[in-house]
């Protein structure tokens, strides 16, 4: 997928022009393409990349680009790519003059496509070999091939009338040669594309064919914009890749010829009509190069070279003011186009500041003898004699000049300046528009850094929501399997132990007693033994037995018959027959009579009851759970409980711990409960709220947290806060001396401590010292408190 989408990319960035970024692309997209074992994409990726080469004049880098492809694509199962590549191999070889090799792929690859029926890929093939035909002087077979291609209507770009052309231009007959001249420049582009390598072959051809008709204007034209287009694709490609002199060793020094003798002739006539319109026609073309090139550094070597070509100035220099409002020189050429550096360039400053703070063209054809300059010593320094400055204007703002010199001659007549006046005019709108964006640019490229960083914040944040997500995933996850179990809350060590005991006796049948204090849940966990062991789908029965009369207990746990006492108006069955199949809860155990506790234990052992005044007993298959918040071991020695009874229940043991021994779980239970009873508002506990909370012993365990949770809910908007909750709460010991379980002095004295300590800590914002002082202890001994508690 990267290797393809490297390969696309780099399709895009060649019709973008952007020569360099394709060229890394191609390399990229073969590598990796290689690296997975594809050598038929290999080759199909070689072959365009091979052909872009060829496309910016890197004939032995095309050469060896398609060689390559042609071996991968040798290597491959794929026919139609082998087809291609070996078109690209004939193309290459033909165009840097290896014509009998390239003559030899194409008829190779001409024959495949014939079989394949390829029809447009054909065509092309078979202007490319006659191409090839017309450089090994062949050049009626490429007559034949280009009039076949041409019956049948084949459509190859411009490919066909170009090489047509050229065909006639080698023509022996004269005669053939104007018309040959005419279809080769109607067939060229009017603006020179970058990417047009294979236009700078035809530029060559009607240059040379206008020669021959001595029409030395239009060949010097020619010449100029071949020159001109094989040095914008030198300037932008890489070292590596810049276009040689495709073909033939002295075609570049022979366009270099025409148009320097073109570029005199226009130089010396420039009176002519004909000249001045052919001077208005070029500038039109740099314009339009001026608009097509972006980049501020490129515009600038365009105004530059075409101000010396207009006036034949010696030197040329383009100053811009600064944000000063000085000014400064952005671009320095001499007369054969080359770069003035080393240091900064010498000129006359007075010409080029007065230019700019007049607005107006300056021009001088004798500095030496100026009055204006004669101060001037730059001028005499080097021996200036004709010096033109115009000002560039944009808006009515004087951005900066063109300033050109000579010592020895140069053309400063009235229709070079006035070229050169439209010129810089053109180009101060050019160098504007090219400011403006720039700035946009520069605009764009900080949003876009300042989006990356808020992308890469936005980044990090959604990996941390995520990972909170996660881990909240997790919690619940846990809390649902570990922290909860069939309605029991908790995820202290507690809690835990108790729920993994749970898991391992909750598949069984065998009687459980439940220790805990009053409202520690007991009648949940027995539930929860219930739903998940497998009598869940009988009947779950509970009954506290402390709440039942003594004289009723017979017939409420048994039934009765009708008639059996007096108001036994009908028969009833007991507890006992309701939870058959199912979990019978007995509750408060110890409460039983031990009369009762006698017939409970036949229950028991035989599986049957017998109701009240009945003379028939009734089998049962019951599970019996048991629960009490009395010591049924003390009872047994004291007497008050059956000790046969005690084992017959006790199979199995589960205590429960009490809400003051888990106080982590208070906060999970204050949300649960607020859930429970509050399930449409959303409720804050605050933190000083929470922390009375959990400093609270509560004597009534969890039975009393959700009480004094549903109250505080009631009385509260949407915070609830420590003047919600009850009186009893706020006392330092939590609940009356009268209503403590546990009368340990040492566990309630830490539980206040804590209290103190945790409403110090806030008070003081987490500072220790502060917190000290509140508390009137020393900063090192609170620490060390602050160890010991949190151990316990």
């Amino acid at each position: 997928g990267a290797a393809t989408a490297a390969v696309n990319l780099a399709a895009a960035l060649t019709e973008l022009e952007q020569v360099a970024a394709a060229l890394r692309r191609y390399r990229d997209g073969m590598v990796r393409l290689s690296s997975v074992g594809r050598p038929a994409e290999v080759a199909q990726a070689g072959a365009n990349y091979a052909r872009l080469l060829h496309r910016i004049g890197d004939a032995e880098g095309a050469r060896q680009a398609a060689d390559r492809a042609l071996q991968r694509a040798r290597e491959g199962d794929a026919p139609t790519v082998l087809t291609a590549a070996m078109a690209v191999c004939g193309e290459v070889n033909a165009a840097a003059g290896f014509a009998q090799e390239g003559a030899a792929f194409l008829e190779e690859a001409l024959g495949r496509m014939e079989g394949e029926g390829v029809s447009d890929a054909a065509e092309r093939c078979r202007v490319m070999l006659a191409d090839a035909r017309l450089q090994q002087g062949r050049t009626q077979e490429a007559r034949v091939l280009l009039a076949g291609v041409k019956a049948r209507g084949g459509k190859v770009a411009m490919g066909l009338d170009c090489l047509a052309a050229q065909v006639l231009a080698a023509a022996d007959g004269e005669t053939e040669l104007p018309a040959a001249v005419e279809v080769l420049t109607g067939a060229l582009p009017q603006t020179d594309l970058l990417l047009s390598g294979e236009h700078y072959f035809p530029l060559c051809a009607a240059a040379f064919g206008y020669e021959r008709q001595k029409r030395m204007k239009e060949a010097a034209a020619c010449a100029e914009r071949a020159l001109g287009l094989l040095a914008r694709m030198r300037r932008a490609t890489p070292a590596l890749h810049r276009p040689g002199d495709y073909r033939h060793e002295n075609r570049l020094s022979q366009l270099r010829g025409l148009a320097n003798r073109g570029a005199s002739a226009m130089r010396t006539d420039s009176a002519d009509p004909d000249v001045r319109a052919l001077w208005l026609e070029r500038i039109i073309r740099i314009t339009a190069r001026l608009n097509s090139v972006l980049e501020l550094d490129g515009q600038l070597e365009l105004i530059m070279d075409a101000a010396i070509d207009v006036t034949g100035a010696e030197r040329g220099f383009l100053l811009l003011s600064d944000a000063d409002g000085a000014l400064a020189v952005r671009c320095a050429r001499n007369i054969d186009a080359e770069r003035l550096n080393g240091g900064e360039p010498h000129y006359s400053r007075t010409v080029a500041e007065r230019s700019v703070a007049v607005g107006e063209i300056i021009v001088t054809t004798d500095a030496r003898e100026d009055a204006r300059y004669s101060e001037a010593g730059s001028i005499a320094a080097l021996h200036l004699r004709y010096i033109v400055a115009v000002p560039l204007a944009v808006k009515g703002r004087t951005i900066g000049t063109i300033y050109l010199d000579s010592r020895s001659g140069g053309h400063f007549d009235e229709t070079r300046l006035s070229l050169l006046r439209v010129l810089a005019d053109q180009a101060a709108i050019a160098i504007h528009n090219s400011s403006l964006m720039a700035d946009v640019r520069r605009q764009a490229g900080t949003i876009a850094e300042l989006n990356g960083r808020l992308e890469a914040e936005l980044q990090t944040t959604r990996k941390a929501l995520g990972r909170a997500c996660s881990e909240l995933r997790d919690i619940n996850g846990e809390l649902a399997i570990r922290h909860s179990y069939f309605g029991l809350i908790g995820q202290s060590k507690a809690m835990k132990d108790l729920f993994g005991l749970l898991e391992r006796i909750v598949a069984t049948d065998m009687p459980v007693v439940i220790l805990g204090e009053s409202g520690t849940g007991k009648e949940l966990v027995a539930r929860a033994l219930h739903v998940g062991g497998p009598r869940k789908k009988g009947a779950f029965v509970a009954e506290n037995c402390a709440a039942i009369p003594a004289p009723l207990l017979e017939s409420i746990l048994f039934g009765h018959v009708r008639g059996a006492f007096t108001g036994a108006v009908a028969s009833r069955n007991g507890l006992f027959a309701e939870a058959d199949g199912g979990t019978l809860f007995l509750d408060e155990i110890g409460e039983l009579p031990l009369d009762m506790q006698t017939r409970l234990l036949r229950v028991l052992q035989e599986g049957e009851v017998r109701p009240v005044g009945g003379n028939r007993a009734v089998k049962v298959d019951v599970r019996v759970l048991a629960a009490s918040n009395r010591n049924l071991r003390e009872m047994v020695k004291r007497g008050t409980f059956r000790e046969d009874l005690f084992y017959r229940l006790h199979v199995m043991e589960v205590a429960l711990p009490a809400l003051r021994e888990r106080q982590e779980d208070i906060p999970v239970l204050v949300r649960h409960f607020i859930a429970k009873h509050q399930p449409k508002r959303k409720i804050t506990v605050t933190g000083d709220a929470m922390a009375l909370m959990m400093s609270f012993s509560w004597p009534g365990n969890v039975r009393q947290l959700e009480n004094e949770v549903m109250r505080a809910t009631v009385l509260c908007e949407d915070v609830l806060d420590v003047e919600h909750l009850s009186e009893g709460l706020k006392d330092p010991v939590g609940s009356s001396i009268e209503e403590l379980a546990d009368l340990r002095l040492e566990p309630h004295v830490d539980r206040l401590k804590k209290r103190l300590i945790r409403l110090a800590l806030r008070r003081s914002g987490n500072n220790r010292s502060r917190a000290a002082e509140l508390l009137g202890v020393s900063r090192f001994g609170l620490s060390k408190m602050i160890e010991r508690l949190e151990q316990e």
